[in-house]
């Protein structure tokens, strides 16, 4: 990862209460063991049903999450560039009940 990634990628878990008082050096530490992940247009990134212990910070690109709710309808929400999507993970290691799709290529 470039220095600006790193730095965008400080910022941004920095807002996540997980992270927001985490020193430099164990930040470093995360950052050692996370991997860049890019999607294409229209990839499924989450599948509901699955179990999800990840998290992702996006970098550019929208994807759509969609939540079930009453009699098969879906609740849709359009995420973009430094939104966080999948935090409640890191502490809530569950089936997943929303999927999502990338919308358009997605890093």
């Amino acid at each position: 990862m470039n220095k600006k990634t790193i730095e965008f990628l400080r910022r941004k878990a920095a807002l996540i209460p997980a992270f927001d008082h985490i020193s430099n050096g164990v930040f470093d530490r995360l950052l050692n063991i996370s991997k860049l992940v890019k999607f294409h247009e229209d990839q499924l990134v989450v599948a509901s049903g699955l179990k999800v212990e990840d998290i992702y910070i996006i970098l550019s690109g929208t994807c759509e999450v969609q939540y079930p709710c009453a009699e098969n309808r879906f609740i849709r929400k359009e995420l973009s560039a430094t939104d966080v999507l999948g935090a409640e993970a890191l502490f809530l290691p569950s089936l997943q009940t929303n999927q999502t799709k990338a919308i358009t290529e997605l890093i």
